[in-house]
């Protein structure tokens, strides 16, 4: 099956994240952090990764706050990030 992509992420856990456009390919290293709450994370970097996007963010950066999001996420029980990660992104 093929699909037309302008875009794929594929989220690694602890290893960080893989992102790739028809141009680009970008890792991301995973935060050192103690996983307390995985439920939530992959929402978390799907919902940085968009905003990121959507605010015409250079990729890197969206991908940044993406992986930034999903592991405060996972650091903390309860699937919500802090207000003042997700703020920095609006």
């Amino acid at each position: 099956m093929s699909y037309k992509l302008d875009l794929a992420a594929l989220t690694l856990g602890e290893n960080g994240c893989l992102v790739n456009t028809k141009n680009e390919r970008i890792y991301l290293q995973g935060h050192k952090i103690e996983v307390v709450d995985t439920i939530g994370a992959g929402d978390s970097f799907t919902a940085g990764l968009l905003v990121g996007l959507l605010k015409k963010k250079p990729l890197r950066r969206a991908i940044t706050l993406a992986n930034d999001l999903a592991a405060q996420v996972a650091s903390k029980q309860g699937g919500t990030p802090l207000v003042d990660l997700a703020e920095k992104a609006l």
